[in-house]
């Protein structure tokens, strides 16, 4: 088995990455059970991209739990509400009325464009969203418009901006069963499990979303919600390691010289070798270093 790397370790690794990375780059993890953490321009002010949509899904819970609206409404897809981007409703012909919680899952597992801008209208506009945000300390958190394909996405304020530190701590809250109530917790967190997209940082802990329908056993299971556009990469969510404690985690960068979206692109890559550090310092003795990740060219040297 392999010895659990020092902290100090953990912490110069982070710094090479960062370091490495050809933009901005900020971290923030903790270990919920314990209330260790590692911070790295946590507070910096980053662009979101699409990580903005579990502070909007958030939102929904928070009136959905005071009774303004029930996950089983139905809203009309109109031709007005399809925009471009991610997701699969701008494919759909307009008429379709999913419930309110298709319109969540869709905007969280596949980053749906169109199923955020229905949402947003739906809970009030940015304003409600930023006043929750604020609400619950997260003031460096703030949504500026609907997404609008007519706008610079390049521009920092196209959508949202936001820290590596209040990602992690909204996603904590979620996996902490402290967002707005147990219920609506449980509810955010059981849709953030559902993630199409773990290629951040996830991505070299060895994670299957597909284990439980292929009847593979996995170790721990993760939460979470991406974000990208053109030389940005974000991450949030939570992660249940063996032993049952929970990690929980933001990863922002910007600002990249690689303005791809390949599966390679370094914001990812960046994300996904700082994920992978911070898991091996938390992983529990007792459970081989293998099972967090296959060995990687990207690991390797450092």
């Amino acid at each position: 088995m392999m010895p659990a790397p020092t902290r100090e370790r953990t912490n110069e690794r982070l710094q090479h990455i960062r370091s490495q990375f050809s933009g901005r780059m900020g971290i923030a993890a903790r270990n919920l059970s314990t209330g260790e953490e590692f911070l790295l321009d946590h507070e910096e002010v980053f662009p979101t991209a699409s990580t903005i949509k579990t502070a909007i899904l958030y939102e929904l819970y928070r009136q959905i739990d005071e009774g303004t609206h029930r996950l089983d409404d139905r809203v009309d897809l109109k031709t007005s509400d399809i925009v471009e981007g991610s997701g699969v409703l701008r494919d759909i012909m307009p008429g379709l009325q999913p419930t309110v919680h298709d319109l969540a899952m869709l905007m969280i597992i596949v980053s749906d464009n169109t199923a955020t801008n229905m949402l947003i209208d739906l809970v009030g506009g940015p304003g409600s969203v930023n006043a929750s945000m604020k609400a619950i300390g997260l003031d460096g958190t703030t949504l500026y418009r609907k997404i609008n394909f007519t706008l610079k996405v390049t521009d920092p304020q196209w959508l949202a901006t936001s820290t590596p530190f209040d990602l992690m701590r909204l996603a904590g809250m979620i996996g902490a069963g402290e967002a707005v109530s147990s219920e609506a917790s449980a509810g955010m967190l059981a849709i953030l499990k559902r993630q199409h997209y773990t290629a951040q940082f996830p991505r070299f802990l060895g994670s299957n979303v597909y284990s439980a329908e292929l009847g593979e056993t996995q170790h721990f299971w993760t939460a979470n919600k991406t974000g990208g556009v053109t030389g940005v990469r974000a991450d949030m969510g939570v992660i249940s390691i063996p032993g049952g404690q929970i990690i929980a985690y933001g990863v922002m960068t910007d600002g990249s010289k690689d303005g791809g979206f390949t599966a390679e692109t370094e914001g990812e890559v960046a994300n996904g070798r700082a994920g992978r550090v911070i898991m091996e310092y938390f992983w529990p003795e007792g459970f081989e270093q293998g099972l967090i990740g296959i060995e990687s060219p990207f690991m390797a040297g450092f």
